[in-house]
């Protein structure tokens, strides 16, 4: 029978990204599993999303990317913010790291949101936080928000 040996080698043969937001995810993905990218690697990736992909597509990769550094590296987060121009971009990957870090450890986020230089995102990013700490615990979040008046 002639179909069996075409779908076993159909079966072995490696998946090529169709597209290139396929392709960055795919390294995203394959970090999340245990391939390690440093932050040189991950700047690459966010670089390559803001300037090759479209608003949707763009999304995606920043999103996935920000989760990733949540839970890798929170300290990798200002920095790589800082690789991309556009601050819609840079307010999407802080916007999914932090929404992914603070149900782990909101006061590190609130510290880590402190140092960000860029003060239209800082003002960004501890919106983010108050709304999603205050789903956890609205008395802790209330408290922190009255400390910066």
């Amino acid at each position: 029978s002639s179909g069996r040996p075409q779908a076993v080698a159909t079966a072995v043969a490696p998946k090529i990204p169709a597209t290139r937001r396929e392709e960055l995810l795919g390294l995203l993905d394959a970090s999340e599993a245990g391939a390690q990218l440093d932050r040189d690697q991950l700047g690459t990736i966010l670089r390559a999303a803001a300037t090759e992909l479209g608003d949707a597509e763009r999304a995606d990769v920043l999103g996935k990317a920000g989760s990733l550094v949540a839970h890798r590296n929170l300290e990798w987060g200002a920095e790589l913010a800082s690789k991309l121009e556009d601050f819609r971009d840079r307010h999407s990957f802080v916007k999914v790291l932090i929404e992914t870090a603070v149900s782990e450890d909101p006061v590190r986020v609130t510290t880590w949101a402190a140092e960000l230089a860029d003060l239209p995102l800082r003002d960004s990013a501890y919106t983010t936080i108050g709304m999603e700490w205050a789903k956890s615990d609205l008395t802790a979040a209330l408290a922190w928000a009255h400390s910066r008046e």
